[in-house]
């Protein structure tokens, strides 16, 4: 009855509907029957008329036969006879709803499949689909008259919202079944889908709507982003309480990476982010940043660098954040705080100096590198593997000394490592100084002693060396032996200091 109404109006164009409908059954009419004769008594499979209209679209789009503006008239026609029919159709149900009614007990055993949440051509879920993509690509996109284009993306909205209507009333009547979740998530992504096309063309208001309905909080919280519309984020945030609406927002902001915002943009509910600081300890000093309290925010950025093993470019950020704020506070006497953080830039420092073939053989990230620590930078500065290593990356390896639990061992691993450099062995004697001045061993002290350092500290005792096991076989033998005392009292005797050579 809705299509025989319509086609009074549009004849032309629905005569043309039912005959491919007809066609697509493989019917043809005998005798003195008519397309429509066979098409009205097949009710059953109706639902194919609506493909039909689709497909009569696409080929009108297709010929490129008609301008613009003419082709989204033709699909603005074509939705309005859909929405129309559908919606006698659900009109005509829900004034008969007691006899599609089953009886309660029999519920449960039952799913719930509506004609706009069933694929395939059983249903028009994938027709309704498709002329949304056709309104929006071929309609909305195409047309600058204010009223075709408000009616276009009005009947978008309720195409969106028949395809949602239908596969959420199927959602609920399987609900206690296995294959709920993955219909859920179906759902979920087509409702994201759906709402993003109108998010995307700033028709904000239908978005909102459909949004609200089917509560895709994810849109809403984007909707209010993207109108800056503070105050619909907060009623949106008193109207779905019971759903958590304001932890949602705030993970949101989150995972946009705008920490910043959330202070902000909450402010004014402080429940919301008492419950958020509790699940985000780490985002802790932003509210105290934000209360002015940069003493304990220094604090606890400190203690968060502490405790950052992940990414040393991060422990950069909370350590310099942690000076600024120390700075900030004022009427602190925060001085040993901040050498601390200075002493822990410094290692950052040194870990940056760091070659990225070095930590690739080592089979680091050396773009999104991890926290090192100090024997592992010494390690990579001295390591064989490090074969343009120098005196300089030696001498960052002694000054390191001070970030280790056991310098003393580490020092004589330093130096060992300096010694396997170069071959001690053979060399000619009578011209035994000009070849040690070119061992790494001695351009490392050379260095240390330029850099204001006492050759007694930096350097370990000889014995140290004759009886290492690091050597292996080496203080056994006696060129070594002997370029090794040699460079000793070479080094006590050029490095004397002013008192020392007046005796």
């Amino acid at each position: 009855m809705a299509l025989r109404s319509i086609q009074t109006k549009l004849p032309k164009l629905i005569e043309e509907a039912i005959d491919a409908t007809v066609a697509l059954w493989h019917e043809e009419p005998h005798g003195s029957l008519t397309y429509q004769d066979i098409f009205y008594v097949k009710l059953s499979r109706f639902q194919n008329v609506f493909e039909a209209l689709a497909d009569i679209a696409d080929d009108r789009i297709a010929a490129q036969n008609q301008t613009t503006i003419s082709n989204a008239h033709f699909i603005n026609e074509i939705n309005s006879i859909v929405l129309d029919v559908l919606g006698q159709v659900f009109k005509y149900r829900k004034q008969h709803a007691s006899s599609f009614r089953l009886n309660h007990d029999k519920i449960p055993s039952y799913e719930n499949l509506p004609w706009t949440a069933m694929a395939g051509s059983e249903g028009v879920r994938d027709t309704l689909t498709r002329l949304i993509d056709i309104s929006v690509r071929y309609g909305g996109h195409c047309v600058s008259e204010t009223e075709l284009k408000q009616q276009l993306y009005q009947q978008i909205y309720e195409l969106i919202d028949l395809v949602l209507g239908g596969r959420k009333t199927y959602l609920k009547s399987v609900r206690d079944s296995e294959k709920f979740n993955v219909l859920q998530q179906q759902f979920e992504a087509q409702r994201k889908e759906l709402i993003s096309v109108l998010i995307k063309d700033r028709q904000y208001e239908y978005a909102a709507k459909i949004a609200e309905k089917y509560l895709d909080f994810q849109s809403l919280v984007l909707i209010c982003d993207e109108t800056q519309d503070k105050e619909r984020l907060e009623d949106y945030t008193q109207k779905y309480e019971e759903y958590d609406f304001s932890q949602f927002a705030i993970n949101w902001h989150l995972r946009q990476n705008r920490h910043g915002e959330v202070f902000e943009r909450f402010k004014g509910n402080q429940t919301a982010l008492a419950h958020f600081m509790r699940d985000h300890p780490s985002l802790g000093w932003i509210q105290l940043i934000f209360n002015g309290d940069f003493e304990r925010a220094a604090k606890v950025l400190y203690e968060l660098a502490q405790c950052e093993t992940e990414f040393v470019a991060r422990k950069k950020s909370m350590l310099s954040l942690a000076k600024l704020a120390a700075f900030a506070a004022a009427e602190s006497d925060l001085t040993a705080q901040v050498e601390k953080i200075n002493a822990d830039l410094t290692l950052v420092e040194y870990q940056s100096q760091l070659g990225h073939d070095v930590l690739d053989s080592f089979g680091f990230d050396p773009v999104e590198q991890k926290v090192l620590k100090a024997e592992e930078i010494i390690s990579l500065n001295i390591a064989e593997e490090n074969e343009t290593a120098s005196e300089t990356e030696f001498r960052k390896a002694l000054e390191l000394l001070s970030y280790v639990e056991q310098p003393y061992d580490m020092r004589h691993k330093i130096w060992c490592a300096a010694i396997k450099r170069d071959n001690w062995t053979d060399y000619d004697p009578n011209n035994a100084v000009h070849y040690m001045q070119k061992l790494l061993f001695y351009k490392i002290i050379e260095i240390s002693q330029l850099m204001g350092n006492d050759s007694e500290n930096v350097l370990p005792p000889m014995e140290d060396f004759l009886e290492s096991v690091e050597l292996g076989d080496l203080p056994q033998q006696k060129p070594f032996q002997y370029l090794l005392k040699l460079t000793y009292e070479y080094v006590a005797d050029m490095f004397k200091q002013p008192d020392d050579m007046e005796l």
